[in-house]
Order: C-alpha cells, then sequence, then structure tokens
C-alpha cells in the first residue's frame, strides 16, 4: 500500500511539471531560505517523541510564477516521550530512558503559489525525501539487539501547507506546517520497539529572493484591439481570445503593467462617450483580474471618439473604433 501512494505522489508530480508552462519569471526566480522548526514522530502505535526543534535551509527555483521546485535538508534531534502522557502533555514529557535521536532529512518539493501577485501569498507543497537517524543511548549494552548508533535511511512522502509573508522585494518571512509518512521499517527510531510512522512539523523562515529568468516576448504592438458592438461594453466574441492572450502574457510576466484605453466611435455626445469608454475599459479590466490578473497591474483610461482607426462614416469602421487597446507601462 505505501509502495502505491509512493507511485501517485511521483505521477502527481511529474503531471503537474508537464501542466506548468514553458516560461521563467523575470525577476528573482531562485530563493533560498534558513528555517526552524518544531517537530515530532508519532503514530502507528508508538508512544511519539518529544516535541523538539530541527534546522534547516532550502533552495528553490520559481519555474513560473505559480510553481517552483525546492530542495531542502534539515538536521535536529529527538527523544522518547512518556507513554503514559496524553494531549500536550505528551509532547514534552520525557520517557525515563537516556536515549536520542538525531535525523538528517533532504528533500524534494514541488510548491504550488496560489496568489504569487500579493504580499501573502498561501501555498501548498507535496514532495519525497530521505530520512537518515541514528539513535544513541548511553546505557545501552553491548549485547542488546538493536545496534545503536548504527545510521538508518527510510523514504518518505510529505505534504505541507505555508503562507509567504513579503517583507520586501528580496525577503519575505514564511510560516509553514508539514506532515510526512515514513515508509520502511522504523522499529526502534525512539529507542522503543514500536515503530513511528509520521511526522508533524511546524515551522518560520526567512527567505531571500536573488537573480533573472528569461521572459517570452510579448507582442502588444501587434496585437488587435479588444471591440465591442455598438452601445455596449460586452466585447464582440473574437476578441475574448485576444483577453485570453493578454491575461497569459500578463502571467508569464509578472513585472508588465498595462493602460487598458478604452474608444469609441463618434455616435452620441462627447459625455456619453467618454463614460462609455471608461465603461468598456473597467469591463475589460475586469475581464483580466477574473484570470487571475491583479488590478494594481491595470490601468484604466477613457479617450471617448477621439483617435479614430478608421473611419466613422461607414458601419464597419464605427465598429473598429468601438475598442479597447493595451499599452505597456512602467511597474
Amino acid at each position: 500500500m505505501k509502495r502505491f501512494w509512493i507511485l501517485v505522489l511521483f505521477i502527481v508530480l511529474i503531471s503537474s511539471l508537464s501542466a506548468a508552462t514553458r516560461y521563467q519569471m523575470k525577476q528573482y526566480p531562485y530563493y533560498s531560505g534558513l528555517n526552524i522548526n518544531v517537530f515530532r514522530l508519532a503514530g502507528n502505535g508508538a508512544p511519539g517523541s518529544l516535541a523538539k526543534f530541527n534546522f534547516g535551509a532550502r533552495l528553490g527555483y520559481n519555474y513560473t510564477p505559480y510553481f517552483a521546485f525546492e530542495l531542502a535538508g534539515s538536521y535536529g534531534k529527538t527523544s522518547p516521550s512518556d507513554p503514559e502522557a496524553s494531549g500536550f502533555s505528551a509532547w514534552s514529557s520525557a520517557k525515563e530512558i537516556n536515549a536520542e535521536t538525531k535525523f538528517i532529512n533532504i528533500d524534494f518539493a514541488l510548491r504550488y503559489n496560489f496568489l504569487p501577485d500579493l504580499g501573502s501569498n498561501p501555498y501548498l507543497k507535496i514532495g519525497l525525501g530521505n530520512m537518515q537517524w541514528q539513535v544513541t543511548n548511553e546505557d545501552a549494552l553491548p549485547t542488546d539487539v538493536f545496534n545503536y548508533d548504527k545510521k538508518y535511511n527510510n523514504l518518505y512522502a510529505f505534504a505541507g501547507l505555508g503562507l509567504e509573508n513579503r517583507l520586501s522585494e528580496h525577503f519575505s518571512i514564511n510560516l509553514n506546517y508539514k506532515r510526512s509518512l515514513i515508509f520502511g521499517e522504523t522499529d526502534n527510531m525512539l529507542a522503543d520497539s514500536e515503530a513511528p510512522d509520521y511526522v508533524n512539523e511546524f515551522g518560520l523562515e526567512l527567505v531571500y529572493k536573488f537573480g533573472h529568468g528569461v521572459i517570452e516576448a510579448v507582442d502588444l504592438v501587434n496585437i488587435e484591439a479588444v471591440t465591442f458592438e455598438f452601445n455596449s461594453i460586452k466585447p464582440t466574441k473574437n476578441s475574448l481570445k485576444i483577453i485570453e492572450y493578454v491575461a497569459e502574457a500578463m502571467q508569464k510576466n509578472p513585472d508588465l503593467v498595462l493602460e487598458v484605453r478604452g474608444f469609441t466611435d463618434n455616435t452620441g455626445s462627447d459625455s456619453v462617450n467618454l463614460r462609455m469608454s471608461k465603461k468598456r475599459s473597467m469591463a475589460v479590466k475586469q475581464m483580466l483580474v477574473d484570470r487571475g490578473i491583479s488590478p494594481s497591474r491595470l490601468i484604466t483610461s477613457a479617450m471617448g471618439h477621439r483617435n479614430p482607426v478608421a473611419t466613422n462614416s461607414t458601419p464597419e469602421g464605427r465598429a473598429l473604433n468601438r475598442r479597447v487597446e493595451f499599452y505597456e507601462l512602467q511597474k
């Protein structure tokens, strides 16, 4: 059964990589972090360990604004807890045995950012790792069945949640929760015949972002304008593909800020046309926001019937003048 879940997790990781489009973040695609975590082993009928700290480091790479790869390592020690304790006291009540377990963990994760453009960004992680552990017991005799001081290795799969809180362009503080499922034999991992099978971790991490990525070229010069029916703020059916293209371009380029500029034909008064052009630019902005673009990256403006791109003397020309255009701005 455990091998089945390893296979499932591997398929999810590969599928996620395939789903991610092939572009990089424009700015600061790499990040590194130092973290401190409270962790505890338990499960499978084992009495559990004391809640103690481990320390770790992380190196990550944003493949897209939403997807990132992470390689992390940590080191910590823990001791068996009192099997008679319950609730929170079990996290801090020591068992009367002079034993300590050392852990070195190395893991690989795929991270998904839910709100990469915002200052507080919740994220989800899944991954696989290797746990190396060693139990020392000063009271152990050479004839003991268990081989104290020998190093053992176990594969584990994990899932986690976190919240990134940005302090500046380069720095953030992350809050993390991680639950790992241990595979393989773990007998006497906590100086007890029972074998724990999961780890809970709560952590705090300081992250530094750096580097520069490569972006795809975005053609906003030759792109067609979004057009509208007469006296309407609903884009024509053919214009929906243009809005999808602009949304995708902005997702690929997180530093891209656009002016959404609305126009009308010359039917009606100046004031009516000015209001209509504003409504059209606001309608297109909302459609981009609905597709995951932050409102702060979209500036609307209204031009009324000024600057026509075609004659207003024919229905075909007026149809081209009822439009919204996009202009790149400096963020």
